[in-house]
């Protein structure tokens, strides 16, 4: 089934208001807010990013983003390290792909991993119809659910803003689930697998 334009549209506003904030995030939202309530689903949730912004100053709502997406992320905007972990093989081959379809769509990564949540949202009205769902059903569905787990029972701002997503893209299935419970495992061995490594190597010493 092939997405609506529209849908696309909103997802590559909310990808906008997803970037780093500073003094264009509020003419986004602007332009965000009627597309929101135009889709019905995802009103709520950017109305709870409209009503959470009152509380912030831009520079606090800064320092905020990089603490969330940016530096040591409490929230990594990776959608391929939620899929399969940080060293899997299959995040290497799925970046590549990503990076191939984008520049077939002439999207500018303006220096960021294809990968990342705001570039894939912003790209999703310039990628042929039969990309964008697949990479709907395979990569955004789950990603963005992994994304909301992480922040949903938080105070922090930019979860209503990942609600809004996932009103869009849907909720994840559960091959989905399954994918990123394996994806939990791989990364919990890998760390295990690091850390006695490490001792090892320290031991050794």
């Amino acid at each position: 089934m092939v997405t609506p334009m529209s849908h696309r549209w909103l997802l590559a506003h909310l990808g906008e208001a997803l970037d780093y904030p500073d003094e264009r995030l509020r003419p986004r939202l602007d332009a965000l807010a009627p597309l929101a309530r135009d889709h019905g689903p995802s009103a709520a949730a950017v109305d709870g990013f409209l009503a959470a912004l009152a509380g912030y100053e831009i520079d606090a709502l800064s320092e905020i983003y990089t603490r969330t997406f940016d530096v040591a992320p409490i929230c990594v905007p990776y959608l391929s390290i939620h899929l399969f972990g940080e060293e899997s093989f299959r995040r290497a081959s799925l970046m590549t792909g990503l990076s191939e379809s984008l520049a077939a769509a002439g999207v500018d990564l303006h220096g960021e991993l294809p990968d990342h949540l705001a570039v894939v949202l912003r790209a999703a009205p310039a990628l042929p119809d039969e990309v964008f769902d697949e990479l709907l059903e395979f990569v955004l569905r789950a990603g963005v659910h992994a994304m909301v787990a992480v922040l949903d029972e938080t105070p922090n701002p930019y979860r209503w803003l990942l609600r809004a997503v996932q009103a869009v893209v849907g909720p994840a299935s559960a091959d989905d689930l399954e994918r990123l419970a394996a994806a939990r495992r791989e990364s919990q061995t890998h760390r295990q697998s690091a850390a006695t490594g490490a001792g090892a190597a320290c031991g050794g010493r």
